[in-house]
């Protein structure tokens, strides 16, 4: 669930297929605004603008005034390996980007303008625990703090990286 001013955005999947539904409150007056159907919205992350952002294996932003998809990127695969994106993106709305975690051993950097992908960094290095056969080493948690992305790994290293260099 993502609030921002007196709203309230929740995205839950309709089973079968890829639907989703999302909700929007009133947080103030405690009601429920509408309720959209709109393909394949994972958890919304950030909001500016009128600019809603989802996170997920299809990052997408949405246009609130206007209803609409303003843009939505396919992550599920790439190179032919299937990807398990993580819920936690963050929006660097100072330098107009969009920072996803990618389970298995990196993170995207996306235009938060377009959806289009600008890179991604490798957090893994190489780096493996022969304890953990089955081990996660990618970005599971992002957080911005000031000019650094801070990425939690999944076997619990921790990195700074500075948003400039991006």
């Amino acid at each position: 669930m993502l609030i921002s001013d007196n709203r309230g955005y929740i995205a839950s999947p309709v089973y079968p297929g890829e639907s989703s539904r999302l909700h929007i409150v009133d947080l103030t007056a405690g009601v429920l605004v509408k309720s959209l159907a709109i393909d394949r919205l994972s958890e919304p992350f950030a909001e500016q603008d009128g600019i809603v952002y989802f996170g997920g294996n299809t990052p997408t932003a949405w246009d609130s005034t206007r209803e609409q998809v303003v843009w939505r990127t396919d992550l599920t695969q790439r190179k032919g390996r299937l990807l398990y994106i993580s819920p936690h993106a963050v929006l660097d709305a100072t330098r107009r980007r969009i920072y996803l975690g990618e389970y298995d051993n990196s993170f995207f950097v996306l235009s938060s303008a377009d959806g289009a992908v600008l890179g991604s960094v490798d957090v893994r290095r190489g780096h493996t625990n022969p304890a953990r056969i089955m081990g996660m080493y990618g970005a599971s948690r992002l957080r911005l703090a000031r000019d650094l992305l801070i990425v939690g790994a999944g076997d619990r290293r921790l990195f700074a990286y500075a948003t400039a260099a991006l």
